[in-house]
């Protein structure tokens, strides 16, 4: 076990020109202040250099931040603390950013939910139960995702943003439903989306918390993905009217709600078209989410020509047409799949699809990964 001196002039290291380093490396000097104050002592900041500015000499206790210009599929940190220097190292921006909460965690600092800290125990030091910490990036790392999902509520993201980054999620994934992702479509074209996504005769004006939300979690090295329960998005409701047959048959009737008949031509025309769609719109997001409706994720379609088919089959039938488009427009792009491993499938799964087996919200999700915000208002 190692003690952590917080009366100690402790000085905060950063690497220059990474804006990650400087939010972590401010939100650490931030904590630091807390437990001065919490001890008795003056609330006083550590300072915040670059190390291209000046190194301290060394009887200057330090705080070293540093990372790798890796992408930001690459999460793994490692930490360490001695008596007058600790260490904390990111394969990448968004690697440090988890290496800097994970030593506050190990401090004691807890966020159970957005606008609430919890601080240790208030004592002279603060023991850390370790000494050291790793977590590499690998195919086995939990990447970590969070979901917004709800009503329209973007005043209460930024809120939600920093808890996030605060609890170590590695990306934000916001639904087509959302009104801060559906307004740059709708400037491209608004029909179909704008019937689908409103019942209002006109577009809503453009959220003004957008530019201000990603610009938010880019300090925070957090990456933007698109999607949710969206598949059906893709196959706009206002055709119900002139072509039932679009349409999902449950006990031998159409109905224009949850999915779509995966194996109707001209259905999956309109999907490819919508899909491209999307794809021209974000050309900055590379990992898409797109599953059946919620609650209705293995209803799909019982018409004679997919009767044939198991609905994870069916799934993978709608998506391979998504998946298609998506390896024409951004070959390196990857699209999320919803569906139980265990079951027998004799439709191939598309080369830039990977399977999700725990949606937000369900039992289990978190500790695959998923976390859901849903925001009401």
């Amino acid at each position: 076990m190692r003690s952590f001196d917080v009366a100690k002039a402790w000085e905060i290291l950063i690497p220059a020109g990474m804006p990650a380093a400087q939010k972590v490396g401010n939100d650490l000097s931030r904590c630091i202040a807390l437990l001065r104050r919490q001890t008795g002592l003056a609330e006083q900041p550590c300072p915040v250099k670059t190390s291209d500015v000046s190194i301290p000499d060394d009887t200057v206790p330090i705080v070293v931040l540093n990372a790798e210009a890796g992408g930001r599929e690459r999460n793994g940190f490692s930490w360490r603390i001695g008596k007058e220097r600790i260490e904390l190292y990111g394969e990448s921006d968004r690697g440090l950013c988890n290496a800097v909460f994970d030593f506050l965690v190990a401090l004691g600092f807890r966020w159970p939910k957005p606008d609430e800290e919890v601080l240790p125990e208030s004592r002279g030091e603060y023991q850390i139960a370790e000494e050291y910490a790793y977590q590499p990036s690998s195919v086995d790392t939990m990447y970590r995702r969070l979901l917004f999902w709800g009503k329209d509520a973007p005043e209460m993201w930024e809120k939600t943003i920093v808890w996030a980054a605060r609890n170590r999620i590695d990306a934000l994934v916001f639904s087509l439903r959302s009104q801060l992702m559906w307004n740059k479509l709708a400037e491209v074209e608004p029909e179909p989306f704008f019937f689908f996504f409103t019942k209002k005769k006109k577009l809503v004006p453009p959220s003004p918390y957008r530019d201000k939300l990603l610009t938010l979690a880019e300090e925070y090295a957090l990456s933007i993905e698109m999607g949710g329960w969206d598949l059906s998005c893709l196959l706009p409701r206002t055709y119900y009217k002139s072509h039932k047959d679009f349409f999902r048959m449950n006990d031998g009737k159409r109905e224009q709600a949850n999915n779509f008949c995966p194996t109707n031509s001209e259905a999956l025309t309109i999907i490819r078209r919508e899909a491209e769609k999307v794809f021209r719109a974000y050309p900055e997001i590379n990992v898409y989410h797109f599953w059946p409706d919620r609650g209705y994720e293995t209803a799909w379609c019982s018409c004679p020509t997919c009767r044939a088919f198991n609905p994870e089959e069916q799934n993978r039938i709608a998506l391979a047409t998504v998946a298609d488009v998506l390896r024409d427009i951004k070959p390196k792009a990857r699209i999320s799949c919803f569906e139980d491993s265990n079951i027998k499938k004799d439709i191939a799964l598309r080369a830039n699809l990977f399977i999700v087996e725990r949606l937000p919200g369900n039992s289990g999700a978190e500790a695959s990964g998923w976390f859901l915000s849903e925001i009401k208002v």
